[in-house]
This record gives structure tokens, sequence and C-alpha cells, in this order.
């Protein structure tokens, strides 16, 4: 039985009360405080993750705004990997389809060059592709960028775009 199959996960995962009969009552805290507890550490862990992975949406909706979001978006995907370093990656979609989040597009997209960034930065090394390298078609074309490249290209596409934006005085937040 993997993790977040067994009651345990099941409980800190989904709120059931299947795990809450296993626990001992203790002599400072009744079992329901006790998991309560865990079960708060636990969400406590995932946003301390996302605070990590988006510091640039937290400094665009402030603290207590993104803490609300992060921990409706627990609420909404618990994390099902092993690794913490991937919890974040549906936060985007969240954010585009979920009310209230979705009426600033703004939050979306800098959760999703913010993710990009994220994946460029793990992205093997490889080396530098150099400006007068010439192509039969434009740059912005993908189709250059395969594998190691890919995660660099598009977080690099993402940047390139907000700067021109802002640049140009027509960044509309």
């Amino acid at each position: 039985m993997s993790a977040t199959t067994s009651p345990r996960a099941d409980f800190v995962l989904a709120s059931s009360d299947t795990f809450q009969s296993e626990v001992r009552n203790s002599r400072k805290a009744d079992r329901t405080t006790l998991l309560d507890v865990y079960r708060e550490g636990y969400a406590l862990r995932l946003i301390e993750v996302l605070t990590t992975d988006y510091p640039g949406l937290i400094a665009m909706v402030g603290s207590a705004s993104f803490d609300d979001m992060a921990r409706a978006y627990v609420a909404a995907h618990p994390s099902r990997h092993p690794s913490v370093r991937w919890f974040g990656r549906s936060l985007t979609d969240f954010l585009e389809s979920t009310a209230p989040y979705n009426r600033s597009p703004a939050a979306a997209e800098m959760a999703h060059f913010e993710w990009e960034l994220g994946e460029a930065w793990d992205a093997p090394d490889m080396d530098a592709l150099v400006a007068d390298m010439t192509f039969p078609e434009p740059c912005d074309s993908l189709a250059y960028f395969t594998g190691e490249a890919e995660a660099a290209a598009r977080a690099a596409g993402l940047l390139r775009a907000w700067v021109e934006a802002w640049m140009i005085g027509s960044f509309p937040y």
C-alpha cells in the first residue's frame, strides 16, 4: 500500500475519519486535537513549499491573500507525489479556474512564469546558445529547443513578453 492510499494519508489528505480511531488520547490532548495539529502542520509545510516556489505571486497579492489562496489550493490539490518539489505544479490551473482567484489573470500569469522559471532552474546544464546562430525560421519556435533547453526557452519567452509589455507601458496590471 502506498503512502497516499494508507488510512493515515487518507486522513491527512481528505480529512477522513478512517484513521482517527487508530490514534490514542494522550495526557496532554485528545486524539481529535492531536490529529488537528498534525493536519495543520502538514498544511503549513505545503504552504511553505508554495511560498518558496512563488515569491513573486506573494509580492503581487500580499501575504494574507496568498495564505488564503494556498490553503484553498492545499484543500483542492493534496500532495500525491513523494517529492514536495512538484506540489505547486497545478497552481496556475487552480488560479485560472477557481473563484475568486480566477478574477485576476495577472496572478495566474505570475504563477505560470514562476513555475516555468523553476522548471528552467531544475533543467540539466547545457551549452549556451549564441546570439549569432542562424535558424531557417524565427527563433521563437520551440522546435529548436528540445529536451534540456525547452524549459529554459519557455521561461525566457515568458520573461521576454513581460519585460516587453512593461517597457512599452502596456502592462495591464
